[in-house]
């Protein structure tokens, strides 16, 4: 597949994307986004989003520190 290829996402549409890299303002809207395969413990780099999960089952995304 060609380095310049992009995937457009249309209003009501699904859409799964394998990877993802934004450099600069990235915003997302929308009524329900699924997050998968993050992982539960801090991955000590920088920018990497990961899950937490609370002692009440509640899950919360977080950003590493680093």
């Amino acid at each position: 597949m060609p380095r310049d290829w992009k995937k457009i996402i249309t209003k009501n549409s699904e859409a799964e994307l394998r990877t993802l890299i934004a450099d600069g303002q990235f915003q997302v809207t929308g009524s329900l986004i699924i997050l998968k395969g993050l992982p539960t413990q801090d991955p000590g780099q920088a920018g990497q989003l990961w899950e937490y999960i609370d002692a009440q089952n509640l899950h919360y995304l977080k950003v590493s520190a680093g």
